[in-house]
């Protein structure tokens, strides 16, 4: 990817005053510690156009050593800006700070009166080194692909850059439909409702036919999105359905009904099974005696 200037140091021989020596400040190594550094995937030192290192960001620093031909004179300054360039996966409206953590001069010469030679740090101030994500398209983060007629579903839409990165920016009014299949699609809610972070989750989606079917996010700006299959099944009807929430008596029984239940009873092809409804629990044992 392309890399892009984040910020620039100088380096003051004598710390912006005359010092004690008439030796230059030539700095041979340095060290970034870099926040939000998921987001960058390479650092880079200039001078000019010049190019004076180029190094994988890892585990949150940059380190960079070997160094030449970055000097302040004698009482003078010497300024080089750093590149980053960064991974396609970032997280939108985040702010990176890069802060020296470590600097070593040419002993030789004038060297830092501290080991992280003052602790300079790029701004934070405003939009400065923020991570701009821009939504190009809509696209289904989740969406069932078997659900039952008349019964609610969920479909979760997204607006995301060509990286598949969300724009948490992004407040677009999204409408679901249907994209193909028969039938009528439909939300108690609303099939148009606006992202907030770049995002809406519908909840309440139900098809009022049996058959397959695929549905379409748009909000007439982004590229539409387009869902995988979705099979829709008529419901299964029930042929005994009980949370076991009333308790038929605390005791195993080994045959009939299972205690006072007019629903649920046992017949047992074993010397110890027996079943007890109690406690919201249906009880099966072999141990009933």
């Amino acid at each position: 990817s392309s890399s892009l200037q984040v910020g620039s140091f100088t380096i003051r021989d004598g710390g912006g005053s005359a010092d004690s020596d008439s030796e230059a400040t030539t700095l041979t190594a340095i060290t970034f510690t870099i926040a939000n550094s998921a987001n960058v995937r390479r650092l880079a030192i200039y001078d000019g156009s010049t190019e004076k290192g180029d190094v994988a960001v890892s585990g949150g620093t940059a380190v960079f050593t070997g160094l030449s031909g970055l000097a302040a004179a004698d009482d003078g300054t010497k300024t080089f800006k750093i590149l980053a360039s960064f991974n396609s996966s970032v997280t939108d409206n985040q702010q990176i700070t890069y802060t020296i953590s470590s600097a070593t001069a040419d002993s030789g010469g004038s060297t830092f009166a501290a080991a992280d030679a003052g602790a300079a740090a790029t701004s934070t101030t405003g939009d400065r080194n923020r991570i701009e994500v821009t939504a190009t398209k809509l696209v289904f983060s989740a969406c069932e692909s078997s659900v039952y007629v008349d019964v609610n579903f969920n479909a979760t839409v997204q607006a995301q850059d060509a990286n598949n990165n969300r724009d948490l920016d992004n407040t677009a009014s999204v409408t679901i439909s249907k994209n193909s299949g028969t039938g009528t699609l439909s939300a108690s809610g609303g099939l148009t409702q606006s992202l907030s972070s770049g995002t809406y989750a519908w909840s309440d989606l139900q098809f009022d036919t049996a058959g397959t079917f695929t549905i379409k996010a748009a909000d007439g700006s982004l590229t539409d999105a387009i869902s995988g299959d979705i099979v829709v099944e008529a419901e299964p009807t029930p042929v005994f359905c009980d949370d076991f929430n009333t308790s038929q008596g605390s005791s195993y029984d080994t045959s009939g009904a299972i205690g006072s239940s007019t629903t649920w009873s046992l017949t047992r092809q074993g010397d110890d099974w027996g079943a007890k409804i109690d406690g919201n629990i249906l009880d099966l044992s072999n141990d009933a005696g």
